[in-house]
């Protein structure tokens, strides 16, 4: 076990997510270790990335440590070993409504086989684009639907397809 929590009333436990896994196979001195890195969610808003290495093939479990003490509202941890052995997570950050953040992907990296962790860099900051449901204009409501129909005729190509808009 790596971590644990529940769903707590108002989401207010610890809950971890959006795990990733790695093995160093580079055939250096952390050959074999193996790396898990997830979000850890604990309900205040102030959730982390956070990192536990295995030294015996997992069998055992470094004490998870945070590698994101500065940076608040992240996911989606992604792992990578590198030739030489070093090692690095790369994560998402999201804006913060007071703007002391910005969208990005941040990283931090190990030379030590996961024991510590550089300071986090920001890779790239960006424009999200969040998939989101959105009402057509003039809807009286929630309950609007699209709704596609298609011609099916093999021989006109111009015409593939219509869209519309009901309540």
């Amino acid at each position: 076990i790596v971590d644990k929590g529940a769903a707590a009333k108002n989401n207010t436990g610890n809950f971890p997510d959006k795990t990733a896994i790695e093995v160093d196979r580079t055939g250096g001195a952390c050959d074999g270790n193996v790396y898990f890195a997830w979000s850890r969610f604990n309900g205040a808003g102030v959730n982390g990335i956070y990192f536990s290495r295995s030294t015996d093939h997992g069998a055992t479990w470094s004490n998870p440590m945070s590698i994101t003490q500065t940076v608040k509202g992240v996911q989606f941890a992604d792992i990578a070993v590198t030739h030489d052995g070093s090692i690095y997570v790369t994560y998402r950050q999201f804006e913060t409504k007071n703007g002391r953040q910005v969208d990005a992907v941040n990283i931090a990296g190990s030379s030590d086989c996961g024991a510590t962790f550089g300071k986090t860099k920001t890779v790239t900051s960006f424009t999200a684009m969040d998939l989101s449901d959105v009402r057509p204009s003039g809807a009286a409501d929630a309950t609007a639907a699209i709704l596609m129909s298609w011609d099916h005729n093999p021989t006109d190509t111009t015409q593939i397809g219509r869209a519309s808009c009901r309540e």
